[in-house]
């Protein structure tokens, strides 16, 4: 048989001897081995990439990262990442370098021809001349602005947020700025009330621990109660009641503990500071879209006193 099929690859067809035929192919047995590898193979990636996972969860940050820049790895920084604190600033920015001790926001959620102008003017702050713009270096409209990286290494001043209609949501960048200001330099924000300021506050404004703050807007009516906080304060020389029409507070329970609370009705808050580090949040609860002189002194305080 050997000898036909060598005289068949050879010669062609052997007389006397039957063709030899090639055996037929078994697909079916094949796909089938085929199959089965692929699923073996799916099997052991699985298993690699589970085991890589549990891995992956017990080592720490520093580990995973090891031997690669800060720059390079797949993480935001830090809410108190200050790694940009000593970058120089740009005087070729567009941007005005030097800013007032006492700084307005003027950005997304402020209106300019209502509340906000009214804030503006009990705090001083001049427009532009002619045009009468908030573009003065006074005014800061953008949180993540070369403008704010410069103010953010400002020292004991005042930042003045009007009443909000809406909640702007900072990046990672503004509020890395907001927080080198916050809580390093000695400085003190101002928010005015309405509940878009409120959940601004909550979303966000960290808090000394860095977890941020809870706390749930209220509406009481008034009048308003002084509180035996204001004593020795910036407040003690304050009205002993404030009126409660365009006013938003904060529920009392929602305070964090180291809150300090000048003026309430039963439930509620409406003045009250957050001490942050080396600086300190104070919460104004009226609207100020009307003239209202109690008010306005209260928030005059606010940016005058440099106690709790």
């Amino acid at each position: 048989k050997s000898r036909a099929m060598v005289a068949v690859h050879s010669y062609g067809a052997v007389p006397g001897e039957p063709p030899v035929q090639a055996k037929p192919v078994n697909r079916k047995r094949i796909a089938v081995i085929l199959i089965s590898v692929a699923a073996v193979a799916v099997l052991v990636a699985v298993a690699m990439t589970s085991q890589s996972a549990e891995v992956d969860e017990l080592l720490t940050y520093d580990e995973k990262n090891a031997g690669f820049p800060r720059w390079s790895h797949p993480v935001l920084p830090a809410i108190n990442d200050r790694s940009a604190v000593n970058g120089r600033w740009n005087y070729k920015s567009s941007s005005p370098p030097y800013l007032a001790p006492i700084t307005l926001y003027a950005g997304d959620g402020v209106n300019k021809h209502g509340s906000g102008k009214y804030v503006r003017r009990l705090m001083g702050v001049k427009t532009q001349w002619r045009y009468h713009n908030w573009n003065t270096n006074s005014y800061i409209s953008s949180f993540e602005s070369n403008q704010m990286r410069f103010f953010s290494r400002n020292k004991h001043s005042f930042l003045v947020i009007p009443p909000l209609a809406e909640t702007p949501v900072l990046s990672g960048t503004a509020a890395r700025y907001l927080n080198d200001y916050l809580l390093y330099g000695g400085n003190s924000l101002i928010i005015c009330g309405s509940v878009s300021s409120i959940l601004f506050l909550n979303m966000n404004i960290p808090s000394w621990d860095y977890y941020g703050y809870n706390l749930e807007a209220k509406w009481q009516a008034g009048p308003y109660e002084q509180q035996k906080a204001t004593i020795g304060s910036r407040f003690d020389k304050a009205a002993t009641t404030l009126p409660g029409d365009g006013v938003w507070g904060v529920d009392i329970n929602t305070l964090p503990k180291e809150a300090i609370s000048y003026y309430e009705a039963p439930g509620v808050s409406v003045v009250f500071a957050l001490p942050a580090k080396t600086g300190k949040i104070i919460y104004v609860g009226y609207n100020f879209e009307l003239p209202n002189n109690a008010w306005a002194e209260i928030l005059q305080l606010a940016v005058r006193g440099s106690a709790l």
